[in-house]
């Protein structure tokens, strides 16, 4: 007599093996997905990365002067608009005009003139370089003195992914 279909060992062993082939891809998954994630992470770190550091250097480059009410924490910056500026909420701004603004951490988010720009960021530290320090030794003060202009603008920046960046901006007009 001839046998016909599987053997219950057979469908046992089947049954078995397509489970663990199914395990195996879905680890695979898992796995593919977390890495995706990490990597959406770390791809939007280095766009807020981006984004804090042109915006801040764009605005003391653009400077007049840097007020002493800046400290470590906060940076208030006094502008004078040129043709076709805009403020750090992208507002064009009337040529010729003084304007302002103040930068500051708070929940997390990189604040300029009390308007959220960005989220991600856990910490935001100014430092300043007055003109006397060009002709002596380095001196970071973290506050402007009272006595000499702010030339350079440093900030430490760490995100929430990343820490420990630090870049410099520097007025294009000396006061």
């Amino acid at each position: 007599m001839k046998q016909q279909g599987f053997t219950l060992t057979e469908l046992l062993l089947s049954l078995v093996l397509g489970s663990f082939l199914m395990l195996m891809v879905s680890l695979l998954l898992v796995s593919s997905t977390k890495t995706w994630r990490y990597q959406q992470m770390i791809d939007r770190d280095q766009e807020a990365l981006r984004f804090v550091v042109e915006r801040l250097r764009s605005s003391v480059r653009q400077a007049q002067r840097v007020e002493l009410t800046s400290n470590e924490y906060e940076l208030f910056l006094t502008l004078q608009s040129r043709e076709g500026a805009k403020n750090c909420l992208g507002q064009l701004q009337p040529e010729n005009q003084i304007y302002h603004e103040h930068y500051v951490v708070e929940q997390d988010q990189l604040r300029c003139n009390s308007q959220a720009l960005i989220q991600g960021i856990t910490s935001l530290n100014f430092a300043y370089l007055h003109s006397e320090a060009l002709e002596e030794p380095l001196s970071i003060e973290s506050e402007p003195n009272c006595c000499y202009p702010i030339v350079t603008v440093l900030f430490d920046l760490d995100l929430i992914w990343s820490e420990g960046h630090r870049f410099t901006a520097t007025l294009r007009e000396f006061p």
